[in-house]
């Protein structure tokens, strides 16, 4: 029992595993064994060994128990004491649960702290209790708890990083422009924003500006500039009058403010991710060792004597003692019978210790040397941003180094008119980017002179043009790391010609460092050519550089090269005008402009004789007094009017060539949101290349100037109020700053670059916010549909699956089509499986209907997500792809029309006193077959769920007229007649059999006549309308080249 005893307590303890050690090796000698002095010398040096490193590993468990115990102490005392926080708060009966409740930021704050409490509640109890009871079990939760909250912080990493975009400038200003509401303490979204704004003693995300007319803000609170977050402390007292924006407000805006504060204590962050990334993975393999050894069994435990007994004596030792004493107990009895068992192989061993031994210290390693790198990265000396900021306010013009120009210079070539992006441009430099942005080089501020000291521009550096290298500087497509860049920018200004010498100029470009003949370089000019003969391009020799031009033509004008931008006007940062509400003004037309051809000034009067007081024309003043600044007067018969204000008072402005094409008249009319009469042949329009001008402005042919009045009485009072916001927006948007306009011309170019993460059609012409909080009648729609969108074809199909294959690939070839849709109206089969659908390249859906009933083909399906739509059978099989492209095109001009292609009219039939439904070869169309037709998708909502009485049963229950009925309907609604298009009068297909087409039935013509007849009934009079007209392309019957023309397969009849 001595032994027994002695060696079961070295399990526990390193002073007991000492003394059984003694005991033992006392006992083996006293045994009698026969062995010699150097082996018994040889196994006591062994066992002390072995009783040593025991004695090691006890102390080191027992260290890190009660490590672990007091670490998760103090984590059960701080969930205790937030647990007891929050509570308190919650049942609080003095009255500050009632301010919680009150402040939605604090009541979710509360909840916060409460789920903190819990969880740090919880993770104590486990690791206390796991720890001093050596529970496995409680053990087992404590490693569970740690390494779901490691794996939380790892995939919040994670996400953080995918979604960085998110977290922009720009993301956050929409957010702010869009939610923020001012003082409405309610909104959580907007008191967060009124703590940030306090707190780091900032304004908006980018500054006062962006709290403008467009922001929630503004809409909800149209008499204050700014909220009241924005206003100086030491200004409260003159509160209404910051808020008017009389007196200074915090300019700072809160991401730059932010971004600065967290660079202070970026150090210290990293410093405590580390620690805490530490702590976790410790406590992780601290409870992992002790669950290993925590809570043995009895058996298990004997079983560890055994194999340490095994390890202080040897084997052949032990075998002597079990001989003379060691049967005389059970434990004796087990213990010799495990030496037996062990004596035929090494079981004594622990080689299961060792293989664990090996694990920690391999996890430790990595966890070390992990921490030290992440460490080295973290404290390495390095900027968040590298970059500094390029502006004049850094080196003084004149501080620029000088640089003669040898008369001898090379001169670049004139400019290749053949140049696109894919032969003058190296997008090899650009590369790949996570952010899928290009890097713009500023090259550095040099002054240029000839050899005799001249320089080659009269006014150095413009205002203009530094305000627009200092906004690429500021932005985040600026690096100065030449070899990053992708684009370089010269120093050189170009913007106007007039104050350029041509051929220094041309010299100086070419002695950049990096200018090869021009490749990936950009150049600025707003005001090119010069007299006599004007020029729409710049003059000056610039080899294959890209041009942002301000006054291109069709002839000068490099398609998907160039960039065509506005012609900067002054004005605008001198003259604030406050936006108008879209609406009818005093003047209908108004002409500004003072320096215009007398041709154009003579048919301006007689069109103002004609018309009266609805066209204003104004011309420069000769009667002002002296000090008058006469660029901002414009007058009328001696009467003065202030310029640009008067021109918020017309619905329309007169935008007239100059001398040069481009005219900073434009950037002024789109400021007073007055919609612009664009009078320029072959004038590029700025950004036209994103920009939908159709959708802001009225571009009339000068020749067609003295009918300039009629066609804008035509235009409806609903869309002259659209082109009036839209007008309003381009300019915010796009021309309202020299900033505004380079950072286009960049993001155009970058589109150019990286087209899968190019800006879509609705991001470069759509406000981002709803501006005014007028509703428009649903059934307004816009005179001019976007073109991007395309049209969702929908086809209505049973089982006719070889037909409804070649319609799928015929419609794929419309270059319009954005998706296709087939309404399998057969309930009794399945469509086919997906790999023998014809592959197209846009996303093609199938939805199955419950019934099979015609009315499915007008159902607004939610996988129609564009405004048109083209409905048609499975049968068609004989429109070409021009066909189809031209109908849509025709749809565009006249979105609240049916467009088809066979017409059909409906007649009053005198001998039997009812209408008659007609399908002759006639010139009169009242109706036209939706077997293939285009329509808005609002007329599906109509059908659905707004017909007139039984109509929708009728034609389920007749299985016929579904076409009329959307006729009637659309008809009714807009009191105007379908658009036929093509000659094309029927649809006629030789593979389908008399079975298959339900028109060839005999009692079909009689059906229809019955159905007009009950709808006319159900309406209570007849909608339809009949007209002589159809639309066909131009050039259709003219005697050109098929190549010419835009449609050129069109069919026959």
């Amino acid at each position: 029992m001595g032994v027994s005893g002695g060696i079961a307590h070295c399990v526990c303890s390193a002073s007991f595993c000492r003394m059984c050690h003694s005991a033992a090796q006392q006992l083996w000698l006293n045994s009698g064994a026969e062995l010699t002095a150097q082996r018994e010398r040889h196994f006591q040096g062994q066992g002390e060994a072995s009783a040593r490193g025991t004695a090691m590993e006890g102390d080191c468990l027992s260290c890190i128990k009660y490590l672990m115990f007091i670490f998760n102490f103090f984590i059960f005392l701080g969930g205790a004491f937030l647990l007891g926080v929050g509570i308190w708060v919650l049942v609080d009966p003095t009255g500050f649960r009632e301010i919680v409740a009150a402040n939605p930021l604090l009541f979710t704050g509360v909840y916060v702290i409460l789920a903190m409490g819990g969880m740090l509640f919880l993770l104590g109890f486990l690791g206390c209790c796991g720890a001093i009871r050596e529970n496995k079990c409680l053990l087992l939760f404590f490693f569970l708890l740690i390494l779901i909250i490691f794996l939380a912080e790892l995939a919040a990493a994670i996400l953080a990083f995918i979604f960085r975009e998110h977290l922009t400038r720009n993301y956050f200003t929409k957010e702010l422009k869009t939610y923020y509401q001012g003082s409405n303490s309610s909104d959580v979204f907007t008191a967060t924003w009124n703590t940030i704004m306090t707190s780091f003693e900032c304004c908006g995300v980018n500054g006062a500006e962006d709290f403008d007319q467009y922001s929630l803000f503004r809409r909800l609170n149209p008499s204050t500039v700014v909220p009241e977050a924005c206003c100086r402390r030491n200004l409260l007292t003159n509160k209404e009058e910051c808020l008017k924006d009389n007196m200074p407000i915090r300019n700072k805006g809160c991401y730059s403010a932010v971004v600065d504060y967290f660079e202070t204590y970026i150090y210290m962050a990293g410093a405590l991710a580390i620690v805490v990334l530490t702590i976790e993975l410790f406590a992780m393999v601290f409870a992992m060792c002790g669950g290993t050894t925590a809570q043995l069994s009895p058996e298990k435990r004997n079983e560890r004597i055994v194999r340490r007994a095994g390890q202080l004596l040897g084997p052949p030792r032990l075998r002597n003692a079990c001989a003379v004493t060691g049967r005389d107990t059970d434990f004796g009895l087990r213990m010799c019978a495990s030496v037996k068992y062990s004596s035929r192989g090494p079981a004594l061993i622990p080689r299961m210790k060792t293989k664990h031994r090996i694990y920690y210290i391999t996890l430790f390693s990595v966890v070390l040397l992990g921490l030290i790198a992440t460490g080295m990265f973290q404290f390495w000396p390095h900027s968040i941003e590298s970059s500094p900021e390029w502006t004049l306010d850094r080196r003084s013009v004149h501080d620029a180094p000088l640089v003669k120009l040898p008369v001898s210079s090379p001169i670049p070539e004139r400019g290749d008119l053949s140049c696109r992006m894919h032969t003058c441009f190296d997008v090899y430099r650009c590369g790949y980017n996570p952010k899928n942005r290009i890097k713009v080089y500023i090259y550095p501020l040099q002054r240029f002179v000839d050899e005799v000291g001249v320089p080659i521009s009269s006014t150095g550096l413009s205002r203009e043009y530094n305000d627009l290298l200092s906004a690429i500087s500021d932005s985040d497509f600026y690096t100065d790391d030449v070899t990053r860049a992708c684009l370089f920018v010269p120093s050189v200004d170009v913007l106007n010609q007039n104050s350029l010498r041509i051929r220094e100029t041309a010299q100086a470009l070419a002695m950049l460092p990096r200018w090869d003949k021009g490749m990936n370089h950009l150049l600025f000019n707003m005001l090119p050519g010069g007299p006599p003969d004007y020029n729409t391009a710049l003059d000056v020799p610039r080899d294959r550089a890209l041009l942002a031009g301000g006054g291109f033509s069709t002839w000068t004008y490099r398609q998907g090269y160039d960039v065509s931008i506005p012609v900067y006007s002054p004005l605008s940062a001198e003259v604030d005008l406050p936006e108008k509400q879209p609406g009818p003004r005093r003047y209908f037309i108004l002409s500004s402009q003072t320096a215009i051809h007398r041709e154009y000034r003579t048919e301006l009067e007689r069109l103002k004789e004609e018309n009266g007081e609805a066209l204003l024309l104004l011309d420069k003043c000769s009667n002002l007094s002296q000090g008058m600044a006469s660029a901002r007067k414009r007058c009328y018969k001696g009467q003065v009017y202030d310029y640009p204000q008067i021109l918020q008072e017309s619905s329309f402005c007169v935008v007239l060539r100059g001398a040069r094409l481009g005219q900073a008249t434009l950037s002024d009319v789109l400021q007073a949101g007055c919609v612009p009469v664009i009078m320029a042949d072959s004038y590029i329009l700025p950004f036209s290349e994103v920009l939908d001008w159709k959708r802001a402005s009225v571009v009339i042919p000068e020749e067609k100037l003295p009918e300039m009045y009629t066609i804008l009485k035509s235009i409806p009072h609903r869309q002259v109020e659209e082109m009036q916001r839209q007008a309003r927006w381009f300019w915010e948007a796009y021309f309202r700053s020299m900033k505004a306009i380079g950072l286009t011309t960049l993001q155009i170019i970058n589109d150019r670059i990286y087209p899968y993460a190019a800006r879509t059609y609705e991001e470069w012409n759509n406000p981002p916010v709803v501006k005014w909080s007028s509703v428009n009648n649903p059934l307004f729609l816009p005179l001019i549909p976007p073109r991007s969108p395309g049209f969702t074809a929908v086809v209505l199909t049973y089982d006719r699956v070889e037909s409804l294959f070649r319609v799928i690939t015929e419609i794929s070839k419309v270059p319009s089509l954005a998706k296709l849709l087939v309404v399998w109206n057969n309930q009794n089969k399945s469509p086919p499986e997906e790999s023998l659908w014809p592959k197209i390249a846009v996303p093609l859906r199938v939805v199955r209907t419950k019934e099979n009933k015609l009315s499915n083909r007008f159902f607004p399906f939610d996988e129609i997500e564009t405004e048109a739509v083209l409905a048609i059978d499975d049968d068609i099989i004989m429109l070409t792809s021009d066909e189809l492209q031209f109908g849509y095109e025709v749809w565009r001009e006249f979105p609240d029309r049916l467009v088809g292609y066979p017409g059909r009219l409906h007649l009053w039939d005198h001998e039997m006193g009812k209408w008659k439904y007609e399908s002759e070869w006639t010139n009169e169309v009242s109706m036209v077959l939706t077997g293939a037709a285009f329509y808005h998708k609002y007329f599906n909502y109509l059908y659905t769920y707004k017909m007139p009485g039984d109509i929708k049963n009728w034609v389920d229950a007749h299985m016929n007229c579904e076409d009329i009925a959307m006729n009637f309907l659309v008809a009714n609604i807009t009191g105007k007649a379908p658009i036929k298009v093509t000659p094309r009068k029927k649809f006629k297909c030789p593979e389908c059999t008399a079975i298959d087409g339900l028109s060839l039935d005999q009692t079909h013509m009689v059906e229809r006549s019955e159905c007009i007849n009950k709808f006319a009934s159900v309406f209570g009079t007849m909608p339809l309308k009949v007209v002589e007209h159809r639309a066909d392309p131009v050039l259709y019957k003219d005697d050109f080249p098929e190549k010419l023309k835009s449609f050129p397969n069109i069919g026959s009849l």
